[in-house]
């Protein structure tokens, strides 16, 4: 390998260290919050109702605020889960990328079918699902700061 090409591998892996830099952090403070509640009530809501886990066990370690509960909703989101609710999960980030302007679900692909079929072997979903309903409850319960 001569000096170029060790120049340019260089390169190209300092623009992909610094694309990661750049897009790994979401901004939930621009989000639309109103919208958000709205589409849950009529689109999640139904579906993590229906869930079969323990409903009164509404616990998780975010602190409040909308920015905040939004980040772990995206936190819990972007893991791998089992395909059993999938829809729920693609429900989420498709309604974080149609309100806040500085998500980008694409980068949220990178666990795929290897560890989904393992999740979804040892049925581990259901502390997930719960942790998320317990955020949206959480969100939910929040009055708007932003008109």
């Amino acid at each position: 390998m001569d000096n170029h090409q060790a120049v340019f591998y260089r390169l190209v892996v300092w623009l992909q260290f610094l694309h990661f830099i750049l897009v790994s952090g979401h901004n939930f403070s621009i989000c639309k919050h109103g919208e958000i509640k709205d589409k849950y009530m009529f689109i999640l809501m139904p579906d993590l109702d229906t869930y079969p886990g323990k409903k009164d066990q509404d616990y998780h370690d975010c602190e409040v605020g909308n920015e905040n509960l939004l980040r772990c909703i995206h936190n819990v989101t972007r893991r791998c889960i089992c395909t059993q609710y999938k829809h729920i999960w693609q429900d989420t980030r498709a309604l974080l990328n149609e309100n806040c302007k500085s998500y980008d679900p694409l980068q949220d692909t990178g666990c795929l079918k290897p560890v989904a079929r393992k999740r979804r072997a040892s049925g581990s979903c259901n502390k997930e699902l719960a942790e998320l309903r317990s955020l949206w409850r959480s969100y939910m319960n929040l009055e708007d700061t932003v008109p």
